[in-house]
């Protein structure tokens, strides 16, 4: 059971975790693609915009692994517009230029996907700028991390205060979810992402069943994040239940 007073600390943990992790994935992926950018840029004729880009790429990439910071948020979301410009624009003078390329049309969804991926970045910031006020300590992260463990190694049918539901959309994945009398515990797959919300904070609403399958559609309100997806008619009956305070949740039928 989560008490009263450890709800928002555990949430300041898991906003902590969510921003190292990502911060330092990004970072991984800024430094490859900023050394390519470098490769491609110092070889003759020198392409000095596309050489300063993937300098700026590693650095940004090097700041994010090794100091992850939420500012590095926005530097990362600059970066990845900036690159995102430069992609398009370069298949653009290439196109105005007479030369046409097989892959321009690749190129051009890259930098679209870039610049709004780099725009999502001022929305994460502004949602996790506040993360590293309170830093965890590595005994509140293992903590934190062996409760999302516990509860992916839980199972629906066995656990009653366990559902499973799955998000569609480019951020696909599975979710489960404890459900604590006034709290509920979230993870997504692995523990990639957790959430720790109060009841009034989490909702489901049923969309209706699927077309084929026993499953329904869903719209998953968790905190201030919106969610669509699909969830077994067993587990959404028994957030229901819990929704409403009943104490014991339905079984879920083998």
């Amino acid at each position: 059971m989560i008490a009263a007073d450890r709800h928002q600390r555990l949430q300041e943990i898991a906003d902590y975790r969510t921003v190292r992790k990502t911060l330092r994935a990004g970072g991984i992926g800024s430094l490859v693609f900023g050394a390519l950018g470098l490769i491609g840029g110092l070889i003759p004729p020198v392409d000095f915009v596309l050489t300063a880009v993937g300098a700026a790429l590693v650095g940004t990439g090097t700041w994010n692994i090794l100091a992850p910071r939420p500012t590095g948020i926005i530097v990362d979301g600059l970066s990845l517009l900036m690159v995102g410009v430069y992609n398009i624009a370069n298949v653009t003078v290439s196109v105005a230029q007479g030369e046409t390329g097989g892959g321009s049309g690749l190129w051009i969804k890259l930098g679209i996907f870039q610049i709004v991926w780099g725009v999502q970045s001022f929305w994460r910031f502004v949602q996790f700028r506040d993360a590293f006020k309170s830093p965890a300590t590595d005994a509140e992260l293992l903590e934190l991390d062996g409760m999302a463990s516990q509860l992916w190694k839980a199972h629906e049918k066995d656990a009653s205060d366990v559902i499973e539901f799955a998000v569609s959309g480019l951020r696909a994945m599975k979710w489960k979810c404890r459900l604590d009398p006034e709290y509920a515990f979230l993870a997504t797959t692995g523990g990639a992402e957790v959430r720790v919300v109060s009841k009034d904070l989490f909702d489901i609403e049923d969309a209706g069943k699927v077309l084929i399958g026993k499953s329904h559609k869903a719209v998953f309100r968790i905190g201030a994040k919106t969610l669509k997806g699909t969830i077994k008619p067993e587990s959404l009956a028994r957030f229901q239940q819990w929704k409403i305070g009943m104490s014991l949740p339905i079984p879920i039928a083998a």
